[in-house]
């Protein structure tokens, strides 16, 4: 697989005084190639396939791709036994180099245990890939990007079932993200609640939109500004503000429209299509005014709205399946909406009599947006994902 981008060699810019007819011409003729490996590996193994339903969608071939990484022992198991399987997504920047985050994986603590055999239980570990032109598709259905939940649910995930001995039923798939990735876990439970076991997420993206990080969509008139003049933060460390939403969306706004930044990301997956074809901007990129008429559209994919409308969802067709967690002091304030999600969900404690092997939850967990992906978080997750299947199996 080869990713091509397009740069421009350094040239020296002179502007004199405020003459607004200056003008610099910048020639895009540099090709930068930047090829993955994927040769097939003891440990590790690529797949692709055509989506057809992306295909006709967008006019143009589209692909979908995963790395699976093996459990031990694959090739003496494989002929004798179904293995659980999850679906790992990675968040913003990381499902373009899904396969090296599979083989990354293996080269971490915990991979040195999944390799040595230590792990609750035999499984394949599949890394999505799904970065599309306008960035992380998430695996929703959306205007802008397509069906990739519905291409993922009816095309690829069938066709690894075909080509791998993995269990063909909810009882045996499951979900895992980070960030993004957890927001995509979250939303494709919740879309499809009868083909998944279950979703583990951490420090998903925004999942109550009127905590948007730090902005309700719903009622604030301004992406930039609060009602005081002060500016919206985006980011922080150590309690500490480094980055405000126009600073990171002016930066945004230099590469153009679409440009596959994490705000364009959004854009493209929560936004209706203009008429030229481009999702249509929350905001004004410069004078960050909120267009309320997208944010009206937007709350279709508002988890919390969504689950708010369904009060019985979560102790009927999602009992059991809904686990996440959350920094409280995420780096991109991601812990005000997750609060939102856990007066919904609940935790461990409030569920734990509702006769599942893991019960919901929502558990807020010190730390920021990365340091809560710890060796110690993993190894829950899975030992949790192989105690749903071993239930599962006995039922």
């Amino acid at each position: 697989m080869v990713r091509r981008s397009v740069v421009v060699k350094p040239v020296e810019v002179r502007f004199d005084g405020d003459d607004a007819d200056n003008v610099v011409k910048v020639v895009v003729d540099q090709v930068v190639e930047e090829t993955m490996d994927l040769k097939p590996t003891e440990w590790v193994e690529h797949i692709s396939m055509k989506s057809e339903l992306l295909s006709e969608y967008h006019k143009q071939d589209v692909y979908m791709m995963a790395s699976i990484v093996l459990p031990k022992d694959y090739e003496a198991l494989k002929d004798a036994q179904q293995f659980p399987t999850v679906y790992y997504i990675e968040g913003f920047t990381g499902t373009e180099s899904y396969a090296k985050r599979a083989k990354g994986f293996l080269q971490s603590e915990m991979g040195q245990e999944w390799q040595a055999g230590r792990w609750p239980t035999p499984m394949l570990r599949v890394t999505l890939g799904s970065r599309f032109k306008f960035g992380h598709t998430s695996f929703a259905d959306t205007d802008a990007n397509g069906p990739w939940g519905t291409a993922l649910v009816t095309e690829f995930i069938p066709f690894l079932e075909s080509q791998y001995p993995a269990v063909r039923s909810a009882g045996g798939r499951f979900l895992h993200g980070h960030s993004s990735g957890a927001w995509s876990t979250l939303w494709l439970q919740l879309q499809f609640p009868d083909f998944f076991g279950g979703t583990w997420g951490s420090a998903p993206d925004p999942v109550d939109f009127s905590r948007f990080q730090v902005v309700n969509i719903y009622e604030a008139e301004n992406a930039y500004w609060d009602t005081n003049g002060n500016p919206y933060p985006t980011s922080r460390n150590n309690g500490l503000v480094m980055c405000s939403n126009r600073d990171e969306n002016l930066v945004e706004r230099v590469y153009g429209r679409g440009n596959g930044g994490q705000w364009d990301a959004f854009f493209a997956l929560f936004s209706p299509r203009g008429a030229d074809g481009m999702p249509v901007p929350l905001f004004d990129k410069v004078s960050g005014d909120i267009n309320h008429d997208v944010a009206k559209y937007w709350e279709r994919y508002d988890i919390c709205k969504f689950l708010q409308k369904r009060p019985d969802f979560l102790t009927t067709k999602l009992r059991g399946k809904v686990h996440v967690i959350c920094g409280i002091e995420d780096t991109y304030y991601l812990d005000f909406a997750c609060r939102s999600l856990q007066k919904l969900v609940g935790n461990i404690k409030s569920n734990a009599q509702d006769g599942s092997a893991v019960p919901n939850y929502v558990a807020m967990v010190p730390g920021d947006h990365s340091s809560i992906r710890s060796r110690a978080h993993y190894a829950q997750v899975y030992s949790e994902i192989a105690a749903v299947f071993k239930h599962n199996t006995k039922v």
